[in-house]
């Protein structure tokens, strides 16, 4: 494969899907399987098929976990699980090809403006939107969801030489939503209102 595809120097496992199917005593083991071959699987099929073409030069992997694989949601136990999956599944890959000086890497990020989003929650143009991005401000310390830019600029680093000495690391990119064991207080205050957009 290597005589064909030559050196990879970077690889960014990206891809995910996400829905909300219920408790886990009523989660529809199909969609279960879905999530996990695409989130999961997905990432360790593509991890093992690019590592040949990185042995012989080193390179940097980096996989999107998200902060649902750090604590969970209701009624996303297949997410959960396998974003879970993908942050120790990124821990092995660390360091087992350590001294191929390959690292790995996953992010994990919180709400961010993305098609997938729109699909689960609705536009920042709909009702349904609205409210869950009002939501999302409500519960995020910086007041506002994240953007894809603002992630695409951590994987750029992570990619880069400049990240050189980090790996089996998950990075959270959620504007402090991973800071606070539970809002306290932020449940009665509604001040954020007046200083966010």
């Amino acid at each position: 494969m290597k005589d064909k595809y030559g050196q990879v120097d970077v690889l960014f496992n990206n891809a995910g899907v996400d829905n909300a199917a219920g408790r886990i005593h009523e989660y529809p083991v199909d969609v279960f399987d879905k999530i996990i071959g695409v989130d999961l699987r997905g990432t360790f099929l593509m991890t093992k098929f690019m590592l040949p073409l990185m042995m012989d030069a080193g390179g940097s992997i980096i996989n999107t976990a998200s902060f649902s694989g750090l604590a969970a949601d209701l009624n996303r136990s297949g997410y959960n699980a396998a974003k879970g999956g993908v942050i120790n599944f990124t821990r092995s890959t660390a360091i087992e090809y350590g001294r191929e000086n390959i690292r790995a890497n996953a992010i994990s990020p919180g709400t961010i403006e993305t098609p997938l989003v729109d699909k689960l929650t609705g536009t920042a143009d709909d009702a349904s939107g609205k409210a869950f991005r009002d939501n999302q401000k409500w519960v995020t310390p910086l007041g506002r969801l994240g953007t894809p830019e603002e992630v695409g600029k951590l994987v750029a680093f992570l990619a880069s030489d400049d990240s050189s000495f980090i790996t089996g690391e998950s990075i959270t990119i959620d504007g402090g939503v991973m800071a606070y064991t539970w809002p306290g207080e932020m449940l009665g205050d509604d001040s954020w209102k007046h200083s966010t957009k």
